[in-house]
């Protein structure tokens, strides 16, 4: 059966963010080198984050069934704990799709340059928990604000209709279109 990339065409687009994290597991003095700048390999976060920024603009490039997506913003940033480092991706985009690949294409490919850094130093690097955090955008977003029942009134403005030289005939199609679409 032959497989083809989902079709977007038909939506419409949202304004859309995303986030992603990746754990990465090391020693204190790993966490340290990477935090002070003090190991063999220096600008190891600013490595990671330019590399995860062209990660996630070019999803598409690595990942199939991506669409291009025009990323408008995005951030990298790192949390430094004793023994490991949290990288957090984030992004936003105004698209027809959602940018969570994006992200976690963006975190793992920043973790994988700090582990690839850091390997001569400590050979006990494990990369943890990518995942994502959280999404917004798109039709899900609508569904909580207009759960309730919507209600409308159609108002003819119109002297031949009000005087019975013609027959309303524009608002009574507005109010058939809006009941076909569940709308009182």
């Amino acid at each position: 059966r032959k497989k083809n990339m989902r079709d977007i065409s038909h939506k419409v687009d949202t304004f859309r963010t995303a986030k992603a994290t990746a754990q990465l597991i090391m020693s204190p003095a790993s966490v340290a080198a990477v935090r002070d700048n003090s190991g063999p390999k220096k600008d190891i976060p600013a490595t990671a984050r330019a590399t995860a920024f062209l990660a996630i603009k070019n999803t598409h490039t690595a990942i199939p069934h991506c669409h291009p997506i025009p990323v408008e913003a995005a951030t990298v940033d790192f949390n430094y704990e004793e023994s490991s480092i949290l990288i957090t991706v984030t992004a936003k985009a105004v698209y027809k799709t959602g940018i969570e690949m994006e992200v976690l294409h963006g975190v793992s490919i920043a973790a994988l340059v700090v582990y690839d850094m850091l390997k001569p130093l400590d050979d006990t690097i494990e990369i943890r928990n990518i995942r994502l955090e959280e999404k917004t955008g798109g039709k899900s977003d609508f569904r909580e604000e207009f759960s309730r029942q919507l209600t409308a009134a159609v108002v003819v403005c119109s002297d031949s209709v009000a005087s019975g030289k013609k027959q309303d005939t524009g608002g009574k199609a507005i109010r058939e279109r809006l009941e076909s679409m569940g709308i009182d």
